[in-house]
């Protein structure tokens, strides 16, 4: 599951940042879970199948790491 996750992350990561070159706009650190912006929230949400709350929880006990935050949910 972790590596189905990961590469889920990384084709929309890349997609992501393509489209925000062809529409000349700052496109946002996919390394990095932000909590404190909305978007981002519902962005890792969708991505990783949990509730925004569950999201909170495991960034603030892994880190804003990805990896670490999908290795949290996990358990």
């Amino acid at each position: 599951m972790i590596f189905e996750l990961l590469n889920k992350w990384y084709v929309f990561s890349i997609a992501y940042q393509m489209k925000s070159k062809i529409q000349n706009q700052k496109f946002t650190d996919r390394r990095v879970i932000n909590i404190h912006e909305e978007k981002e929230v519902i962005y890792w949400s969708k991505l990783l199948g949990c509730s925004p709350e569950e999201l909170k929880k495991a960034v603030k006990k892994a880190g804003t790491s990805p990896i670490k935050v999908i290795r949290e949910l996990e358990k």
